[in-house]
């Protein structure tokens, strides 16, 4: 009898397999994918190469001493049932299951959130996914980034591998999450819609939520239940480690920490070991830990609160024989607890001499707390612990005057136990309570220890002032003129000027992060007009409403500082700063580029398209070098899916000062349609598919705000936003060329309006001036006009006795040039300025630099100016 059923069962069973014969199980399917389903012996042979792996298979054992594995109906048949097509479609659906396991989550969702066609396509271009365009009968791709090779991976097939993805996709977030209530509102999720909500609140994309139905599987309800209990396990892990930070004695914590199976602790059991080694460590100055017999006593206090341990393998631990009768020799273990418990002596003795209920001793005993907990290499002094902590402005001058010596680690514990966050905290709740003391000497204090934070960020600020001008030169500069044809001839080699735009970008980003911690610490500090009590002096009052209006300033100033920081930060280190196109273009990524600001692609259907509103995102860049292949290689999720256009948007928009009022925009846009037909080109025995596109405007550069007339300043900026928009929808048209338009396939225009097609015009002469390679000229241009459309190339230029003598002065031409020139004014001397910036700052800045790196280490970079003062 044939095996085809039984062939057609293992091959659904090889994913259930170890890895060593799932790796060589894919390599089967993949040889069977390879052979020609309508010839019978071809594929039974393919079969037969590979029985060893076959034979792991129950059913597909040799009987009774003979070989099943015979090219004969025995091994397998044309019709089977199931026929041999229908075990090669199964074959392909496993291989691409067996693949999704380890694919990434970027895979898996591209699986689901294409159609059928378009997901075929990008099955087979991962290899990964088991080569699939490499099986024999698969079909070249129909149109761009689509496949109908049904024959070999159907519909069915193809709805299986979604659901997998999906649950991939679903085990792979589920695995990273953090919240425990995210997982619980999925698991008890009612119906879809709030099975769907819930799952995107983990990063479920929106656009595979189709293919997201209710129930969940069991896999995946039984994934969600692990997480919950593996989240419930770190929970109480990440209790008990915090607790075990508590300890007052280093050492002992170590032990506790490292020891296996793990002790779980809360900080009541915690506190408990604190009371039994404080009390031990200053008896007698801590000499019954040199007694074995009451240094046993202590270790088993310790393990009363450390439950069910073994005591032999916990003695041992702690540097005792098994039975606790000896110390073990060398006793490291021993010694190095009366170590921390020696250096521990004057800051427990200062410990115990402050009250339970001193409210003005809280804070000293919180710092206690925490150097008592820390490893030590010798005795720290609390009295100049405390004073340090109230005298420094800032968390790195205190840590560098309070550590022993230049190589202690101390600074590296603090940053867990004491850090930046936790000690501005405490400053400022000690600052909050004393001015709302009514004490006056308290009070009069308070105001000079704030008086003393305003002044110290002050310096910070007004460095940040005086330095502005170094890097003003920029603000007129935008990065796309590094790139912009117009322009790329005017600069300084890349390789040269790498190194100034790298230490002006240095300085910006140090500057900006010192600014943020200093805008951080300003407005965490308590106001001074806590101060209320009627019994002040006049004299206190009034200190306390000028430093409350010396704050307000300083605010105002650092706001104002920050935010031309950033901006400067932004055009040197941002995604598309200058620093970066020096980068691409030592790397000749972008030797053409058209940059235009405000520019935003969104896919959408030609329905949508009425009723979706203008946006506008950070600049992005068209390439206009590009051909066929490289098009090809690009991942589906950049391509337009059949039915659909890309909608680029363009928003130019200016605002006043505050960077709030508007005070000009303009709005623009046009369509990008890939579903014209593909044009076939014949050369020699070379056949060549190019893809067709068509551009189209949908709305010409139109001024919405404000309302006002041509020949006005407003009038001015809409010019110039038509010449932008122009430019980049030329730069992306000749992008889409695989090869250059010529005289019998030229470039074509058409539309009823005549002055969009003069500006499209006048921008593809230009780019094509500044790009030999694609040599355009009015004769690759075709025009076809209707309707009031007259547009005349001709009457763009001038002429002498019947020759041309070029583009008139009156041309667009001329004007696209006259502002190209303006910019080209603006930007003429910014490498020479930029050279001496970077000199001038090395020396104005090489404290500050020193200072605001040390911060950076210390305290780290802060990214978010509004979160305001962190909590540990």
């Amino acid at each position: 009898m044939a095996k085809n059923q039984a062939i057609s069962q293992a091959i659904k069973n090889t994913q259930t397999q170890d890895d060593d014969n799932r790796a060589k199980g894919k390599q089967v399917l993949e040889a069977l994918l390879k052979a020609n389903p309508d010839d019978l012996n071809a594929f039974r042979q393919v079969i037969i190469e590979s029985k060893d792996y076959w034979q792991r298979f129950s059913d597909l054992h040799d009987e009774g001493g003979e070989s099943i594995y015979e090219n004969n109906d025995e091994l397998l048949t044309l019709e089977g049932p199931p026929d041999v097509k229908s075990i090669r479609q199964s074959a392909a659906q496993q291989r691409v299951l067996m693949g999704l396991k380890e694919a990434a989550d970027d895979v898996l969702i591209a699986i689901l959130t294409h159609n059928e066609d378009e997901c075929r396509a990008y099955l087979a271009a991962k290899p990964e996914l088991g080569r699939l365009n490499q099986s024999h009968g698969w079909l070249n791709d129909e149109a761009l980034a689509r496949n109908k090779s049904v024959d070999i991976l159907p519909g069915k097939a193809i709805e299986e591998i979604r659901h997998q993805a999906r649950d991939s996709l679903l085990l792979s977030l589920i695995a990273k999450v953090q919240n425990k209530d995210n997982l619980l509102n999925i698991l008890n999720a009612k119906d879809e819609e709030g099975l769907q909500r819930a799952a995107q609140a983990i990063n479920y994309p929106e656009s595979a939520c189709p293919f997201l139905t209710y129930p969940l599987s069991d896999s995946v309800n039984q994934a969600i239940n692990v997480r919950l209990q593996d989240l419930a396990l770190i929970s109480l892990r990440a209790a008990s480690n915090h607790a075990k930070q508590h300890i007052h004695n280093a050492a002992v914590a170590r032990i506790l920490v490292g020891f296996t199976p793990e002790i779980v602790l809360t900080l009541e059991q915690v506190d408990l070991i604190n009371q039994e080694l404080d009390q031990n460590a200053l008896k007698n100055y801590g000499s019954d830990f040199h007694s074995c017999s009451l240094y046993k006593g202590i270790v088993d206090k310790i393990k009363e609160q450390c439950g069910s341990v073994h005591e032999g393998q916990f003695y041992e631990a702690f540097g005792l024989e098994q039975d606790g009768t000896a110390f073990k020799q060398p006793s490291l273990i021993k010694d190095a607890i009366v170590a921390q418990n020696d250096f521990n002596q004057y800051l427990l003795s200062r410990y115990f001499l402050i009250k339970p209920q001193d409210a003005q001793s809280e804070q000293e005993k919180r710092l206690l707390e925490i150097f008592l907990t820390l490893e030590k290499e010798t005795r720290l002094d609390p009295v100049k612990v405390f004073s340090e902590f109230k005298k420094a402005q800032t968390y790195a001058a205190f840590v560098e005057r309070i550590k022993p010596n230049k190589t202690s680690n101390l600074p590296t514990q603090l940053k867990t136990l004491l850090p930046a966050s936790v000690f501005y905290q405490m400053k400022n709740e000690a600052l909050e309570r004393n001015l709302r003391s009514t004490d006056s000497t308290t009070v009069s204090k308070a105001l000079v220890d704030l008086e003393g934070v305003i002044h110290f960020v002050h310096q910070n600020n007004d460095l940040a002032t005086q330095t502005q001008n170094r890097y003003q030169f920029m603000e007129s500069i935008e990065p796309y003129h590094l790139y912009n044809p117009a322009f790329k001839d005017k600069a300084f080699n890349a390789q040269e000027m790498k190194t100034q735009y790298q230490l002006l970008a240095t300085d910006c980003n140090l500057m900006v992060e010192q600014l943020r911690r200093d805008l951080n610490r300003l407005k965490s500090l308590p106001r001074p007009n806590l101060v209320q009590d009627p019994g002040l002096s006049n004299e206190i009052t009034t200190k306390a409403q000028e430093l409350n209006q010396q704050l307000t300033d300083e605010l105002e100033t650092l706001n104002s500082n920050l935010q031309f920081y950033e901006k400067m930060q932004q055009k040197l280190s941002g995604t598309d700063g200058i620093v970066q196109a020096i980068n691409d273009a030592q790397d000749s990524k972008k030797s053409y580029k058209f940059y235009a600001h405000g520019i935003m692609r969104r896919i959408v259907s030609p329905d949508e398209l009425a009723k979706l509103p203008y946006t506008s995102q950070p600049p992005t860049g068209i390439n206009s070098e590009s051909s066929s292949e490289e098009q090809e290689k690009n991942e589906l999720t950049d391509f337009i899916p059949q039915g659909k256009i890309a909608a680029v948007d363009y928003v130019k928009t200016d605002y006043d000062t505050d960077m709030q009022t508007k005070k000009f925009e303009a709005v623009g846009r046009y369509t990008v349609d890939r579903s014209i037909s593909s044009r076939m080109t014949l050369k020699e025995d070379k056949l060549t598919k190019t893809p067709g596109v068509k551009f189209e405007i949908i709305e010409f550069p139109k001024q919405t705000f404000p309302n006002s007339g041509e020949n006005s300043l407003e009038g001015a900026k809409l010019q110039k936003a038509k010449m932008d928009f122009s430019l980049a929808l030329a730069a992306e048209a000749l992008a889409s060329f695989g090869t250059p338009p010529t005289k019998e396939k030229p470039l074509r225009l058409y539309g009823a309006d005549q002055e969009q097609m003069r500006y499209l015009w006048t921008a593809l002469i230009i780019l094509g001036e500044k790009n030999p390679q694609m040599n355009i000229t009015p004769e690759t241009i075709s025009l076809d006009r209707f309707g009031n459309n007259s547009f005349d190339p001709a009457k763009e230029k001038s002429s002498f006795l019947g020759f041309s003598t070029g583009f008139s002065k009156n041309s667009l031409y001329h004007q696209f040039k006259e502002e190209m020139k303006a910019d080209k004014k603006r930007i003429s001397k910014v490498d020479t300025k930029a050279v001496a910036a970077a000199k001038s700052l090395k020396d104005e800045l090489a404290v500050f630099r020193k200072t605001a790196a040390i911060n950076r280490t210390m305290e780290g970079k802060d990214e978010h100016p509004e979160s305001g003062l962190k909590k540990s």
